[in-house]
């Protein structure tokens, strides 16, 4: 635990606890995103991610470092966005999640978890 201490007058001694459990860090978010950031946040498997960005059409720009692929945050949230406002024009709920699911380039839920 951390205290800290403070003298409001002569004879005060004030001191605070706080359990370490009840502090969080906070990263900023990353700029630029590569396969593994994408899987992690959206389950998005990287060999999907790579053929979504390498395909021709693919409406980001796509930075190269290596073997990673870079797309500015912002840009891919959008898109993944705008597939979603797409699929919300299907009719049901198993056609929006297999529209929105084909846009990010995974496999729909089947009823049953599998």
């Amino acid at each position: 635990m951390d205290t800290a201490s403070m003298k409001t007058g002569p004879d005060l001694d004030v001191r605070l606890t706080i359990p370490l459990s009840a502090v969080s860090v906070a990263a900023p978010l990353p700029e630029l995103l590569t396969q593994e950031n994408v899987a992690a946040i959206t389950g998005m498997p990287p060999e999907r991610y790579l053929e979504t960005v390498r395909a021709p059409g693919f409406p980001i720009q796509v930075s190269k470092l290596g073997r990673l692929r870079f797309v500015v945050r912002e840009e891919f949230v959008a898109w993944i966005r705008a597939g979603a406002a797409l699929a919300t024009q299907a009719t049901d709920e198993a056609a929006r999640e297999a529209a929105l699911a084909q846009r990010v380039g995974v496999e729909p839920r089947r009823k049953g978890g599998r």
